[in-house]
């Protein structure tokens, strides 16, 4: 989970889904975690707007070198649509604010879905 805010990063929220949650604080943090789990991470959950790298570049960089990454972006603002293809089995959409069981909700959601090789 890549979000600057630690009001999303409560691992609380994801965790009580019995999934592992491997926090970063920042983009480029995100990318030295995936370095190391890249095999065992199912799902990139990161902010659209961030320091550093957008929630986007982040998402294309970890797809490039794992084509089958699950990405869920989050955000509170769009100004004019979404910046991935939302027809994308591998990619979707919640925005914040949202309740904990929205997210979890999501999560799931995201997690069943056949992987396909975006």
């Amino acid at each position: 989970m890549a979000d600057a805010q630690g009001d999303v990063r409560d691992g609380v929220m994801v965790e009580s889904i019995y999934q592992t949650l491997l926090e970063a604080a920042t983009p480029r943090a995100a990318v030295k975690v995936f370095a190391q789990y890249a095999a065992e991470v199912d799902l990139l959950l990161t902010d659209l707007v961030m320091p550093e790298m957008s929630g986007p570049a982040l998402a294309d960089r970890l797809v490039s070198t794992q084509p089958r990454l699950r990405v869920l972006f989050i955000s509170g603002y769009v100004a004019s649509g979404l910046p991935f293809d939302p027809d994308s089995p591998n990619m979707s959409f919640l925005s914040k604010p949202f309740q904990a069981s929205a997210l979890i909700g999501k999560v799931w959601e995201v997690l069943m879905r056949p992987r396909t090789n975006a």
